[in-house]
């Protein structure tokens, strides 16, 4: 790769400082956020995302069959303190559609949507596999929990969303 191609990815990450990585498979093309990577003290970016491919190969698989998806990879990467999603899907690309991945660091966006309002409400984003995007406690999403199982699962999938949330009461220890 030439000086002016890494200068123009540097330039496109520069830009779109919440993206990590852009993954285009079928293509053999790989952009890393190389300035994110360095700050997290995270050098095995490549490793990392053939990590990611291989455990969530069934995710891959969906999107290559058209399936869009966004699923928490934040267990995936060692020493990281901030959730990282990623999102698996197909796009055009001149005549035909290719499948790609983009990680995105949305922690500061995400946080600022969950955010415990006044009293004792909590705002939380699943993906439909149940796995918790977005949550106050973000150790929660780095835990990688997942709420499958849960009667608030349940009941979203069962009843639909109405204006696109769902009231729940969780049982805490607390209570």
């Amino acid at each position: 790769m030439s000086s002016e191609d890494t200068s123009l990815i540097d330039d496109f990450f520069a830009n779109s400082r919440s993206l990590v990585f852009v993954d285009i498979p079928s293509r053999n093309l790989t952009f890393s956020n190389r300035d994110w990577f360095r700050v997290g003290g995270i050098s095995n970016e490549l490793t990392i995302i053939e990590n990611i491919m291989t455990v969530h190969f069934e995710i891959v698989e969906r999107a290559r069959a058209s399936e869009t998806l966004v699923i928490n990879v934040s267990p995936l990467i060692p020493n990281l303190d901030s959730p990282l999603i990623a999102l698996f899907a197909l796009f055009l690309f001149g005549t035909g559609s290719q499948f790609f991945v983009v990680p995105a660091d949305v922690s500061e966006s995400l946080a600022k949507s969950v955010q415990t309002q006044e009293g004792f409400v909590a705002t939380m984003i699943i993906n439909s596999e149940g796995d918790i995007l977005a949550h106050p406690d973000s150790a929660r999403v780095l835990g990688s929990e997942n709420l499958q199982n849960s009667e608030m699962y349940e009941k979203m999938y069962e009843q639909g969303l109405p204006r696109g949330q769902i009231v729940y009461e969780e049982e805490t220890d607390d209570a």
